[in-house]
């Protein structure tokens, strides 16, 4: 493959393959697609890629089952899913309903709709699972992702969900809680527990990007203290900071803790 990514103007296409693997294209617009738009062919030659390809899609079934990703064109009307950026339910492209393992979606039988556009590319970008490293031969797996159960507390209260974590291929560590978690508790701080060592760096006291937080009940601009464990196998907390001048301080008795869809981010070293 070349390097960088080929994403269309406008295309659409159908397909009723089923499984996870290589679809087949209807090879037409179909009806009701916006005016301008075309076909995989039209828009990417009739030459068949060479794979892995490096050909932007978005396949989206009736319902609402989505999957982004980079594949290789064979010029007529097969598409290679080679490399999954992301999957989705619910028909939306979003944190929250980012499926956990981010991999190939097992389409069902019915007609599935296949696009090719920068809207759906620049749309999905911030919640990709994984990103791709060109290296001018492949495509490769340059991050890791999974979750674990965090655990928001102030004072004696203790909530804990669900984090989402991703480390990209330029060391940078990627929280994010699909839903909120908030405690209310008798202490004038808020305190998140149970991030895995591997997330923190011994030693390190590290603030994250700012992000929307839950404080004394209220939204407002907010980030993350990270403090790694004792020991490179001992978990780290994350201190709740908000306001401009990113304090720790909360009410005693309202509501603190992290927003749903927030994320968080900062270099590991």
């Amino acid at each position: 493959m070349g390097i960088g990514t080929l994403v269309g103007a406008q295309v659409q296409d159908t397909t009723t393959t089923t499984g996870t693997g290589a679809i087949t294209l209807a090879g037409s617009v179909p009806s009701g697609a916006p005016a301008g738009s075309t076909t995989f062919a039209q828009q990417f030659g009739s030459s068949a890629q060479t794979a892995p390809g490096n050909t932007f899609y978005a396949i989206i079934d009736g319902s609402g089952n989505i999957e982004v990703g980079l594949g290789t064109f064979n010029g007529t009307t097969t598409l290679t899913r080679d490399y999954v950026l992301g999957s989705y339910t619910g028909g939306q492209i979003s944190v929250a309903n980012q499926t956990p393992d981010g991999t190939h979606v097992n389409f069902a039988a019915g007609t599935k709709n296949v696009y090719s556009n920068a809207a759906l590319f620049a749309a999905s970008v911030a919640c990709w699972a994984r990103i791709p490293d060109d290296n001018a031969a492949n495509i490769f797996n340059a991050t890791m992702s999974g979750t674990f159960t965090i655990t928001v507390t102030q004072g004696a209260v203790n909530t804990q969900g669900t984090c989402r974590y991703k480390i990209t291929n330029e060391g940078l560590c990627i929280l994010t809680f699909p839903a909120a978690i908030t405690a209310n508790g008798s202490a004038t701080t808020c305190t998140l527990s149970g991030i895995p060592a591997f997330l923190t760096s011994v030693g390190v006291s590290q603030i994250s990007s700012l992000n929307a937080v839950t404080v004394n009940g209220a939204t407002i601009i907010g980030a993350l203290q990270i403090v790694a464990g004792a020991s490179p196998t001992t978990n780290g907390t994350a201190n709740l900071l908000s306001g401009t001048t990113l304090t720790t301080t909360t009410t005693t008795g309202t509501a603190s803790g992290v927003n749903a869809g927030s994320t968080f981010a900062f270099p590991l070293f």
